[in-house]
């Protein structure tokens, strides 16, 4: 579970990221990434806070396209220093506050936060594509 794995901040960052499927309207709006990397089906991570607005309304950070499993730990730490610390608008300021205080005191021990986040994904059925992107798994294969 993610309280024997995760410090109380990446428990709390967790619940502020979704996992979606890349569709034609995000598709039609990316403002912030590579269209050559951005295709529909695969999946990225998104601010939940800026979910429901417009993709091409979104700040910056709030949207990432992990390449791997193992990167998106990554990802989600840059969202985290970057767009829920500063950019994000849509986030409560009491839930800001605390996820800073919390990020001060961190202590996840050594890769355990990586590892975790990556195997998390794979239980949902996300797997790297040969392409260098993350997808779900086709319902044949699950």
């Amino acid at each position: 579970s993610d309280k024997e794995v995760l410090s109380n901040y990446q428990i709390l960052l967790r619940k502020q990221i979704e996992l979606f499927e890349i569709s034609d309207f995000e598709l039609k709006a990316v403002a912030h990434c590579k269209q050559s990397r951005i295709q529909r089906g695969k999946v990225g991570i998104r601010c939940r806070h800026c979910a429901k607005l417009c993709p091409n309304l979104r700040p910056k950070g709030a949207v990432y396209y992990p390449k791997s499993l193992r990167a998106l730990y990554q990802a989600a730490q840059n969202m985290a220093g970057g767009h829920f610390m500063s950019r994000c608008k849509q986030i409560d300021k009491r839930l800001q506050q605390r996820l800073r205080i919390l990020q001060e005191k961190k202590s996840t021990p050594g890769q355990a936060g990586r590892k975790y986040w990556a195997e998390c994904a794979k239980q949902i059925g996300i797997v790297e594509t040969e392409s260098g992107a993350l997808s779900f798994k086709p319902t044949s294969q699950k």
